[in-house]
């Protein structure tokens, strides 16, 4: 899967991360817990309120502004489709479990 997220500073709010993140755990570690996937939320929320990580970083990326000057293919409605393609797929794994 190519990368489509938004900047690390805002993995709290990226809808990508999300999707990674679900996948790790119920794809590669086994775990289909919602205790746990509540826990993996929190944790990002917590990285991206770190000083560290959100340094003086004031607005949110503008993917298509980076999308246009690194030459890079795709576009919004792309995005979306393929989000909710891996969305729906979480999701039906983490119902059959």
């Amino acid at each position: 899967m190519r990368s489509r997220g938004q900047a690390y500073n805002e993995c709290a709010t990226d809808a990508w991360r999300h999707v990674l993140d679900a996948r790790l755990l119920s794809e590669v570690l086994g775990i289909v817990d919602s205790e746990v996937h509540r826990g993996m939320q929190r944790l990002r929320e917590m990285l991206c309120a770190e000083p560290s990580i959100a340094g003086t970083k004031q607005h949110p990326a503008n993917l298509a502004a980076e999308r246009e000057k690194h030459h890079l293919p795709g576009s919004e409605v792309e995005d979306r489709q393929a989000l909710a393609r891996e969305q729906r797929a979480v999701f039906a794994r983490d119902s059959i479990a």
